[in-house]
């Protein structure tokens, strides 16, 4: 599938196609950034609307061995920092157009962490490439087993604190194999997504 469309999205000078091959060499490098960086065996928070963007970062974390933390776009900022102090995250990818929730956590001093605007993943990713051009190859020889974990899905809390729920690599791919099997969707199918990324749904199709 390497020259066959991954992914197409709406931007203000035109539609714009990943093909599967582009997506694989962009994962690749944005992981290999956050290797270099010491984002390695560490909790990653991802928070913002659905974007492409979105969906990469989610790739790089999950394919080297860290583990993502989606966070709903819809939660305050009080919220947030629980979430992210109670998965013990060492970074978040954000969007800008949650600036204000933003600023109000890094007034609050979260253990360190770091923040990064997912409208600058072009840098991180040329950065990436780079290291991978001159050798290193650590996030590409990362030894990711499918029983390893792969993201932590908070519930919606409505009886209490919000609770993580402990997703493996192996538990996205069995809903995407009962996808196909039930005929849920079908191959070479267009898949409009609508439903929000940070819910595990939305995230497996």
């Amino acid at each position: 599938y390497g020259s066959a469309p991954a992914f197409m999205y709406e931007k203000k000078k035109g539609d714009v196609t990943v093909l599967y091959s582009e997506f694989k060499e962009q994962v690749e490098a944005l992981g290999t950034y956050l290797y270099k960086n010491g984002f390695k065996d560490c909790h990653i928070a991802v928070y913002g609307e659905n974007s492409y963007n979105w969906i990469l970062t989610h790739f790089a974390v999950t394919t080297g061995k860290n583990v993502i933390v989606p966070i709903d776009k819809e939660l305050e900022a009080d919220d947030i920092e629980y979430l992210l102090r109670d998965s013990e995250c060492k970074a978040i990818f954000y969007s800008n157009t949650y600036f204000d929730i933003i600023d109000e956590l890094k007034e609050k001093n979260i253990d360190s962490l770091k923040f990064f605007n997912l409208k600058k993943l072009s840098k991180m990713i040329e950065e990436g490439r780079e290291a991978i051009a001159d050798g290193y190859r650590e996030y590409l020889d990362a030894d990711v087993k499918k029983d390893d974990l792969a993201s932590i899905v908070y519930t919606s809390g409505t009886t209490g604190k919000s609770k993580g729920v402990m997703l493996t690599g192996e538990n996205f791919a069995g809903n995407i194999v009962f996808g196909f099997t039930t005929k849920l969707v079908e191959r070479a199918q267009r898949i409009l997504t609508s439903l929000p990324l940070a819910h595990a749904y939305g995230c497996t199709l």
